[in-house]
């Protein structure tokens, strides 16, 4: 971003003030031309001063800081949206940083892949046992996107041999919501149906 952009960009931060279209503008221009190193935490004090806009246009927003030194913050916002206030493809990327060392953002991000239509890119990387729970059995009922699915049913497999019943179970279920039921084993599907467990 060049010195006349970033004075421009200075100019919006100050303008803006709980007007929705502004912060709109704002997002426009920073996805455009990227957020500079100098302005990053006054760039995220006007977000966090919007939180009250609509929910597609913050996520928006916080999407932009996943990537900053205000991640964890940004995580935490993202997490608390509803279902398809995210853009999906932001999401995605902050999945491949999972494990992260921080267990609030790798949470945050999950939950908040799983609520936006990333659920699909949590199987296949998210190592947590809960949280990959929680992916298997949003791609279950949800499926997978077509360049993921191989991977998806790859995972699934894997988890097939789990100690954990419930991994076992949720798997199945990815695998049948997907369309791919012949990975299921026989050994498997036996092992399931002899088990005590309810699930």
């Amino acid at each position: 971003i060049g010195p006349s952009k970033e004075v421009e960009l200075e100019n919006k931060l100050n303008t803006v003030q709980r007007d929705e279209a502004q912060l709109r503008d704002l997002i426009d221009t920073l996805e455009h031309d990227g957020i500079p190193n100098d302005l990053v935490q006054k760039c995220w004090g006007t977000v966090e001063k919007n939180l009250s806009a609509s929910p597609e246009t913050v996520g928006r927003a916080a999407a932009l800081f996943l990537p900053t030194i205000f991640k964890a913050k940004a995580a935490a916002v993202l997490r608390k949206l509803p279902p398809g206030s995210v853009p999906t493809k932001a999401l995605a990327a902050a999945v491949e940083l999972i494990p992260s060392g921080s267990v609030e953002f790798d949470a945050d991000i999950c939950v908040a892949a799983c609520k936006n239509g990333a659920a699909d890119v949590c199987v296949v990387y998210v190592m947590n046992p809960a949280y990959l729970k929680l992916a298997l059995e949003v791609v279950a009922q949800q499926g997978a996107a077509q360049t993921l699915k191989a991977a998806v049913a790859d995972r699934c497999v894997q988890c097939l041999s789990s100690s954990d019943p419930a991994t076992v179970c949720a798997a199945m279920r990815c695998l049948i919501g997907i369309g791919d039921a012949k990975r299921i084993t026989l050994t498997t599907l036996k092992t399931q149906l002899q088990s005590k467990d309810k699930a």
